[in-house]
């Protein structure tokens, strides 16, 4: 029951969010840490962090780069 309330909560702030933004707004680009990042209207989990903190998962992000050589090759789905 409490993750209905929260998706219910979460779901009407993107929803208020895209109102504020107009009908013609797909998207919002960040400056952050990570690099520019392109993020749609609705999204409000990742785009909170960027809006506010200015990156997204930059400690773990770190961890994989030091696992990582010049040959490996990286899927983000």
């Amino acid at each position: 029951m409490l993750r209905k309330i929260k998706y219910f909560f979460k779901n009407r702030k993107s929803i208020k969010r895209k109102t504020t933004l107009g009908p013609y707004a797909r998207g919002i680009i960040y400056d952050t840490q990570n690099g520019i990042i392109a993020m749609p209207t609705e999204d409000i989990s990742i785009g909170k962090a960027l809006v506010f903190d200015g990156k997204w998962d930059i400690d773990k992000i770190e961890i994989i780069s030091q696992l990582m050589n010049s040959e490996d090759v990286i899927y983000v789905v």
